[in-house]
């Protein structure tokens, strides 16, 4: 457990010729301290299924 905010994902799959899989944030998941997780969702998604992930580490901007 921990007190990093995940990051919620509706996965569409691609289609039959080769298209890769559509990605929409649709909202944040938080830890609880029993271990539980909290999900807070902007949208709902039409497949029903859920991707919850930690976020990509974005690296710094460089000093000018």
């Amino acid at each position: 457990m921990t007190d990093t905010v995940l990051e919620v994902w509706s996965v569409r799959d691609g289609t039959a010729d080769g298209k890769k899989a559509f990605w929409k944030h649709v909202g944040r998941a938080f830890w609880n301290r029993d271990g539980s997780i909290n999900v807070l969702l902007d949208a709902l998604p039409l497949s029903g299924k859920l991707q919850i992930r930690k976020p990509k580490e974005t690296p710094a901007p460089a000093a000018a």
